[in-house]
């Protein structure tokens, strides 16, 4: 699911206040694991259009 590998939420949490191109990713706000797992719990359907999206971009 994950770009780099399968991250556990609280991973994806802690890279968001240390990894620079996870801070830019979720526009240097520090969510909780919770947030992110309730997003993805939500609206996968989101998640799942933007990664098309940006690989369609890539190419």
């Amino acid at each position: 699911m994950f770009f780099d590998g399968e991250l556990s939420f609280r991973e994806i949490e802690r890279r968001t206040r240390t990894d620079i191109a996870y801070m830019y990713l979720a526009g240097m706000q520090k969510p909780v694991y919770r947030t992110i797992l309730g997003f993805k719990v939500d609206f996968p359907d989101l998640i799942d259009g933007a990664f098309k999206t940006t690989l369609n971009i890539v190419k």
